[in-house]
């Protein structure tokens, strides 16, 4: 790629400028998007940005093509002198299945840099990838790019301003980025084949071809196939290059190289070069062991990168793979891996000539190198069949902290021929070294006081002992004199001194927004960062709940969604569940009322008023009531058929509960037989067996399809929520069909009168579904659970999001289907911590609750 071809357009519009990229095609012409330059009033190109011969020259468009988003700007030569410029060459992507790489250069919105006052936007150069075949309908490429560092505003993507950026193959113009999905996640952009864009402009081709500095208006020369990625050889060569360029990303954002990697030690042995280390494993299976904080995982990343550094074309390219993504239970270990890749890099997704995905090729030849890492945060239960479900050969590399792995072992059996290797922390030597290679800044007078003799520079080295702490540290005090670390260590020793920086670490962690893996980690795109210090109080109260919650007596250090309706006060719980019950009353009323007159009935006959409010108001209290004396916690369940073993359970089940049903109506029976009024004798006897028919369907139903959710074998807490979820709907499906047919469909039958069948059933039906609802732990969830800790500003409405972006920061782990703290002293730094009173935060209004 020609860097002197790549330039900025700079649209005016309402007063206001906006940003694009473009790429100077010939020496008058530019190449971008269209809908940069929509509304313009004025738009001028910056050529050469940040180089010696930078200038800003006016533009106009003399080819626009709305449909397809592709634009052509003429340079105002008059205004600024042009250097001369040979036409760039086009391509077009082969007619054959193939994997290209493809570069993009252009000035996103998340290079915005802002030094000394004058804010501009760096360059960025996306290598990525596209298939040769897919959307060839459509025109469009889909090209797999590593992520954005960082996104300075999570309302608005941050690949905008990249769009009119050239996509080159094989230094060939292939295309032009047009958009962005932030649907697809940031791995992703959009752009449009160069071809598209010629066979759209029909008659004015030619026109089109001069702009562009095509030498004729014939479709460009396709990219050689030799060029593109078509055997599995290439491709995880291109693939090894992507993998590189995003473990670099990631290592520096988190500043492992800031001066230099942390030098952790670890046993058997430490050399200092865990790539040595792991070569001298024999079978190429590592297992890396250490205690929260040790810094197991960034040397489980910098092992890949070593690896990838001096890689050769045959080795399998090593990838980290979150375990706790992965259920053993219900999913393949090499289906597993395939998918994540494919979701990870949806190039890979394509099929192949191998007669599936790229992905599920590159695992199945073993030319990926799987590094699992985290098996301490799957549930426990599926720590044993993970490890169960480890290749018996072949390289693989896991981390773990030891108990975990301990425990899981245990019981699976030990994987052979493993080498384990368990990380101990940075020596003393090591750190003083370390904090004074990060410059001349703060730490230089520390690092003096450090290697003394003095008792607090011996608290302080014990309490850095870890790549945890030290990191911790560093970021706290990047602009603060860290000297208040001997003052703490004097006070109160290494003690004090962890505490210190538990203390702070809250604050520190949310004083910007997700960035780099951490942000496509995360499942949702709210963002709970801190604005300013009202925005870090909200942040510290909610975490502070957390810490509550944790220690509630049924939590046991555990923070489980279907738990947290215990926590309500229970007068809340009763006013909820009161509330529901009353709406439903009278939605029961009014439905069966409207019934009544969608069937032909006299409208002014019925008299809902007064007795739909006695309604509401009694079954109002009849759920207060229930809620006030209920303490049970239901738990999660999901849908499953499973007859065997439960059709005598089930069989007696349906004839209890239409036992049950029918006698409840038995004093109605006497009274109208002591009256004499056959008519509601009648009217009762059948009702009593279409509500026990109901009732007793609908338990049968649900007992056969719905299972308490095993806790331990559950992936993750949005897993177990999404299996609630559907269960409940299944449930409100089956309340909602016997209703109808149970009730409503016995009465028509018996008494020839779809009016009155109709008008039952649609009463009963939101009662019904109130009682089922309330009786769920999503239903709890949803309706007394979020609500309460929403309105009373402890916790955000979204409040699996909140706790998801908690563990994509480090502030929370994941175990199955619960979160907890990183730590427990964490936890208790978070419990501890000294806040704003309410009344000075912004509360909901404030930026973090969003």
């Amino acid at each position: 790629m020609d860097g002197s071809r790549i330039a900025q357009v700079r649209v005016t519009r309402d007063r206001t400028v906006h940003f694009g990229s473009g790429y100077r095609v010939t020496t008058g012409t530019v190449l971008t998007c269209a809908h940069v330059l929509a509304d313009a009033s004025a738009i001028d190109v910056l050529l050469d940005p940040g180089g010696p011969d930078e200038r800003s020259v006016p533009a106009r468009v003399p080819w626009r093509d709305d449909a397809n988003d592709v634009a052509v700007l003429a340079l105002d030569a008059d205004a600024s002198p042009l250097p001369g410029l040979a036409p760039c060459e086009y391509g077009r992507l082969p007619e054959q299945h193939a994997v290209l790489a493809v570069t993009a250069a252009g000035y996103p919105r998340w290079k915005r840099r802002d030094e000394s006052g004058t804010v501009y936007r760096d360059l960025h150069v996306a290598a990525g990838q596209v298939d040769t075949l897919a959307n060839r309908r459509s025109g469009r490429l889909e090209i797999t790019v590593p992520p954005p560092l960082e996104s300075p505003d999570p309302a608005i993507s941050p690949w905008e301003g990249m769009s009119g950026a050239a996509v080159l193959a094989e230094d060939r113009v292939v295309g032009v980025v047009i958009e962005h999905h932030r649907a697809e996640s940031a791995r992703r952009l959009t752009a449009v084949r160069i071809e598209r864009a010629l066979h759209a402009a029909g008659a004015r081709r030619a026109e089109l071809a001069a702009l562009l500095g095509l030498p004729d208006a014939a479709d460009p020369p396709a990219i050689p196939p030799a060029a593109a990625a078509d055997s599995l050889g290439d491709i995880a060569q291109e693939f090894a290059a992507l993998v590189q360029a995003q473990l670099t990303q990631e290592l520096e954002r988190l500043q492992v190289y800031r001066p230099y990697p942390l030098p952790v030690q670890w046993q058997p042995e430490s050399g200092g070069d865990i790539r040595a280390t792991y070569r001298r494993t024999p079978s190429g299976r590592l297992v890396i062991l250490g205690e929260p904080g040790s810094g197991k995982s960034v040397l489980a990343l910098r092992l890949a990168q070593a690896l990838l550094e001096q890689r050769r074309p045959a080795d399998p390219v090593p990838v980290v793979f979150a375990l706790r993504t992965w259920n053993p239970r219900t999913t393949d270990r090499r289906q597993w891996l395939a998918a994540t890749l494919a979701e990870q890099y949806p190039a890979l997704a394509a099929q192949s000539r191998w007669h599936h995905s790229v992905a599920r090729e590159l695992v199945n030849r073993d030319r990926v190198l799987p590094i699992l890492d985290g098996l301490d945060e799957m549930a426990p239960d599926l720590r044993a069949a993970a490890a169960a479900r480890l290749p018996d050969t072949g390289p693989v590399i896991v981390t773990s902290t030891p108990a975990a792995y301990r425990d899981a072992v245990h019981t699976a059996g030990p994987p052979s021929r493993t080498t384990e290797i368990t990380v101990t922390g940075v020596a003393a030597t090591e750190l003083a070294h370390y904090l004074s290679s990060a410059g001349p800044g703060p730490w230089a007078p520390v690092v003096e006081r450090l290697t003394g003799p003095e008792p607090a520079a011996a608290a302080v080295r014990d309490a850095l002992h870890t790549p945890l702490a030290i990191a911790l540290a560093r970021e706290i005090y990047r602009i603060r004199d860290p000297a208040q670390l001997f003052t703490t260590a004097a006070a109160g020793g290494a003690a004090a001194v962890q505490r210190h920086l538990l203390n702070v670490f809250i604050p520190a962690v949310y004083a910007e927004p997700l960035h780099g893996a951490q942000l496509h980690m995360r499942r949702t795109s709210r963002p709970w960062h801190a604005g300013d210090d009202e925005d870090t109080a909200h942040i510290r109260r909610q975490v502070q709940t957390l810490a509550r919650l944790a220690g509630h007596r049924r939590s046991r250090g555990a923070i489980a969604w279907w738990l947290l309706v215990a926590t309500v006060p229970r007068r809340f719980r009763a006013l909820v569940t009161g509330a529901v019950y009353g709406f439903a009353a009278l939605t029961a009323a009014l439905l069966a009322a409207q019934v009544y007159t969608w069937t032909g009935g006299d409208a002014g006959a019925l008299h809902t008023g007064w007795p739909a409010a006695a309604l509401t108001a009694m079954a109002a209290a009849i759920g207060a009531a229930q809620a006030a004396r209920d303490t049970a916690v239901p738990a999660p369940v999901h849908t499953r058929l499973r007859i065997r073993g439960r059709v005598l359970r089930t069989l007696g089940m349906f004839i209890l509960a239409a036992l049950f049903t029918k006698t409840l109506l038995f004093p109605v029976k006497l009274a109208a037989l002591a009256t004499g009024h056959t008519d509601l004798l009648a009217v009762t006897v059948v009702l009593s067996w279409g509500i026990g028919i109901a009732f007793a369907s609908t338990f049968v139903l649900r007992g056969l399809i719905e299972v308490p959710l095993d806790l331990r074998a559950v992936p993750s807490p949005p897993a177990s929520l999404a299996a609630s979820r559907r269960s409940l709907l299944l449930t409100a499906a089956i309340v909602l069909v016997s209703t109808g047919l149970g009730i409503g469909g016995i009465l028509i039958l018996a008494f020839h009168q779809a009016r009155f069948g109709l008008m039952v059933a649609a009463f009963a039906a939101p009662i019904r579904l109130a009682v089922a609802v309330m009786s769920t732990a999503y239903g709890r969830f949803c309706l007394v659970t979020r609500p309460y800790f929403a309105l009373t500003g402890r916790l955000p409405w979204r409040l699996l999001d909140f706790l998801d972006d908690a563990l994509c920061r480090g502030v929370l782990r994941q175990s199955g289907p619960v979160h907890l703290f990183r730590n427990e002293r964490l936890r208790q730094a978070a419990l501890d911590d000294p806040i704003l009173p309410r009344q000075h935060s912004r509360g909901q209004e404030s930026h973090a609750t969003r």
